[in-house]
């Protein structure tokens, strides 16, 4: 086999490895806000973040931040990006509910 057939071969394996989400992917449901703010999720989407994982991302979506908290508390939904308001601290503050990222920080 020569070198440029290779080469081709392998970069058809790694572009075929790279765009197929695994046939097992785990399906994870995000609970947010049609905002600006969630922006770095459909960036993680569009590139293939989630997949790369094994997750596979159901995005669901709200008008405010409540419904999002008792959603992520309840197990309807995994995950929820939305902001720290009243209710996420009174679920956190009894133990219900985490913060284990950030999507966005200000910044002067």
């Amino acid at each position: 086999m020569g070198t440029s057939v290779r080469i081709l071969a392998a970069a058809l394996i790694g572009a075929f490895a790279l765009s197929a989400p695994p046939a097992n992917a785990e399906s994870i449901k995000i609970g947010l806000i049609r905002i600006a703010a969630s922006g770095p999720i459909y960036i993680a989407q569009e590139r293939g973040y989630f997949a790369a994982e094994g997750l596979e991302p159901q995005l669901v979506y709200f008008e405010s931040g409540v419904p999002i908290a008792v959603g992520v508390v309840s197990g309807d939904l995994d995950f929820g990006a939305a902001a720290l308001i009243g209710a996420f601290y009174n679920l956190a503050g009894h133990g219900a509910l985490r913060i284990i990222a950030a999507l966005s920080r200000e910044a002067p």
